[in-house]
Order: C-alpha cells, then sequence, then structure tokens
C-alpha cells in the first residue's frame, strides 16, 4: 500500500454528481464498506461522515465530495 501525504489529513478528493431526472423523490443511501474509514463524504450543506441519506426532488442535482484520509 502507498499512501501519499500525512495520515490524519485529507490526502485526495473526488466530486460525485447525482442528478434526478425523473418526475418522482428519490431517496439514495451512501455508505463506505464497515472497513474503509479512511473515506468520507461531505455534501454541500456541509454534513460529513461515512454515511449520508440523500433526498433528491424531481429534476434537481447534488454534489458530493467523496475524500480519504
Amino acid at each position: 500500500i502507498s499512501i501519499v501525504g500525512s495520515i490524519g489529513t485529507a490526502t485526495s478528493y473526488r466530486y460525485l454528481t447525482l442528478t434526478n431526472n425523473s418526475a418522482y423523490r428519490m431517496q439514495i443511501k451512501v455508505h463506505t464498506h464497515s472497513d474503509w474509514d479512511f473515506i468520507v463524504f461531505t455534501d454541500d450543506q456541509g454534513n460529513t461522515g461515512n454515511r449520508i441519506t440523500i433526498t433528491l426532488s424531481p429534476n434537481s442535482t447534488y454534489r458530493l465530495r467523496v475524500h480519504g484520509y
């Protein structure tokens, strides 16, 4: 395993954009595998953690930041 950066600080991140193109409200639950404690999610509302529940209204977009420590 190769780690770039310091343990305990954000080393890398990517954005995941979810778009609901349907006419229905959607609920999406995002979580990491139980032994992947180094992956954390942060959403546009400032919620952070290993489990986030997202509710998307029809024709809406949600942006989630996925980062590792």
